[in-house]
């Protein structure tokens, strides 16, 4: 089975969680790892808090933003080195792992990413880097509003079971019996057991 997995990363703690679960989304699957990260490029800093030390009121220059880029392109890079390896040293070397960035707003960035490379599925974390993360729930909520993927919300936790027992939230829609079939195609290489719940 070919196929594709978006993951958009924030390189918070919770980056890896999200990455890990990809790769065994990926291995069960067969699907390829696309990572994508995006940053403002625009960013006005209102007082002079920062550790870098640029004074109150500057704006980022070209330079800055420049050298943000490069550090992030790295950091990526380097992320992706350690989804290869692991998918190497588990038997999975044949699935690719590739980088995207872009600089801009995150939501409509990810947006973008989905219509562009057409994933399977989108794998992100259910937060990010503290209450105002880039990747918060709330920008998580508002891709899945904003797109017909399927999209893993992973929560922070540190050991990530494997996917065998789905709950399925129903208002006896008479879609659900359509969802739910796309759902068990998607993950027809794992066994899954669908539980349908009405609250």
């Amino acid at each position: 089975m070919t196929g594709k997995i978006l993951v958009p990363v924030d390189f918070s703690n919770h980056t890896m969680v999200s990455c890990r679960y990809a790769i065994y989304l990926a291995k069960s699957t067969g699907k390829d790892i696309i990572l994508f990260h995006s940053f403002f490029d625009q960013i006005y800093f209102s007082d002079g808090g920062f550790a870098t030390g640029f004074e109150s009121g500057i704006m980022l220059t070209d330079e800055i933003i420049l050298d943000f880029y490069k550090k992030k392109e790295i950091r990526l890079n380097e992320i992706a080195m350690e989804m290869r390896d692991t998918l190497k040293s588990h038997g999975s070397p044949a699935i690719s792992v590739d980088c995207q960035m872009e600089s801009g707003n995150p939501e409509v960035q990810i947006l973008n990413a989905i219509s562009r490379t057409e994933p399977d599925m989108i794998v992100m974390g259910s937060s990010g880097m503290g209450k105002k993360s880039l990747l918060s729930g709330s920008v998580a909520r508002r891709i899945m509003d904003h797109t017909s993927t399927p999209v893993f919300a992973i929560p922070n936790i540190e050991n990530l079971p494997e996917i065998s027992q789905v709950g399925y939230m129903t208002n006896f829609s008479p879609a659900d019996a359509a969802v739910i079939s796309d759902m068990e195609t998607l993950l027809s290489p794992i066994k899954i057991q669908v539980n349908c719940i009405n609250i």
